[in-house]
């Protein structure tokens, strides 16, 4: 005949089974919160770069297309045909890139009584974030 098993026996293999279960819905949930916390830094990054694109339109139709006007408006520096203004982590602006930061480019094109450019945020990485196109016609003189 066999020794009867200990009850303490069979309340170690339920705690066991209970830790481990414990850790992985707590593996589960941490995963989530990083993914949700990753989807939160896009989303403010996202949003960021559609207010400073909105305002580098506003700015480029305000000056007439004159990019060194807009340089001085935006704290940034033109280069040839082309407007770079470097911004910090934290939105701030800087006057050389940052490894962290994002990048506004404005891509000026003259036509006869047009002023058109593409405006571009972009992240450290050149990973495109929002762009657009604006406009700028000018009006005749008489």
């Amino acid at each position: 005949m066999r020794a009867p098993r200990s009850r303490s026996a069979l309340f170690l293999m339920e705690l066991v089974l209970a830790i481990g279960l414990l850790a992985v819905t707590a593996a589960v949930c941490i995963e989530l919160f990083a993914r949700a916390h990753r989807l939160s830094r896009q989303s403010e990054a996202l949003s960021r770069a559609l207010i400073v694109a909105d305002s580098a339109a506003e700015g480029y139709k305000a000056t007439g297309g004159e990019l060194d006007a807009l340089a001085e408006l935006l704290s940034g520096s033109v280069q040839g045909d082309r407007l770079y203004v470097y911004y910090g982590a934290d939105w701030n602006t800087r006057p050389t890139p940052d490894p962290e930061g994002y990048t506004l480019l404005i891509e000026s094109q003259a036509h006869p009584r047009l002023n058109a450019a593409y405006i571009r945020v972009a992240d450290a990485t050149s990973r495109e974030l929002y762009s657009l196109t604006v406009k700028h016609f000018e009006e005749a003189v008489s």
